[in-house]
C-alpha cells in the first residue's frame, strides 16, 4: 500500500512516468520537458519550467509504502520518494533525467498496479 497526499497534477505526472517505465522497461528515464508541458497543456518555457520543478519537488516528498515484497523479503513499511533526479531541474537542458525508486516500483507491482498509481490518504 502506498500512502501520501500529492496534488492531482503530481499524481498525473507520476502515472505518466510510470507508464513510460512500463513501456520502456527501465526505471531510468530521459524525458523531454516539452512533453511534460504538453501533458498539462502549458505554454511558456519559463512558467512551464517553474511548474515542472514544483511537481518534481512534490514527487520527491517522502511516501510511506507498506506490506510489499522486495527481492523475496516482506517489507512491513518503508519511507521512500517516488523518484530520484539525475539531472538538475533548473538547467537549460531540454531533458530531465530521473530514476524511479526500485522499492516504489516493487510496491506497485505487488499491488498489481499496471496502469495507475493510487496514492491514498494516511488513515487517522
Amino acid at each position: 500500500m502506498i500512502r501520501s497526499l500529492p496534488s492531482a497534477d503530481a499524481v498525473k505526472l507520476a502515472n505518466a512516468l510510470y507508464q513510460a517505465y512500463v513501456r520502456e522497461g527501465t526505471s531510468r528515464l530521459h524525458i523531454r520537458k516539452s512533453l511534460i508541458c504538453h501533458l498539462y497543456g502549458w505554454k511558456g518555457d519559463e512558467w512551464c519550467d517553474t511548474q515542472i520543478t514544483s511537481l518534481f519537488r512534490e514527487l520527491n516528498e517522502p511516501s510511506l509504502i507498506e506490506d510489499f515484497l522486495y527481492q523475496g523479503e516482506l517489507i512491513k513499511w518503508k519511507v521512500v520518494t517516488f523518484c530520484q533526479l539525475l539531472s538538475p531541474l533548473n538547467s537549460d537542458s531540454e531533458y530531465i533525467d530521473i530514476e524511479i525508486n526500485e522499492l516504489f516500483l516493487s510496491a506497485l507491482q505487488n499491488e498489481k498496479s499496471e496502469s495507475l498509481i493510487a496514492f491514498s490518504q494516511i488513515p487517522k
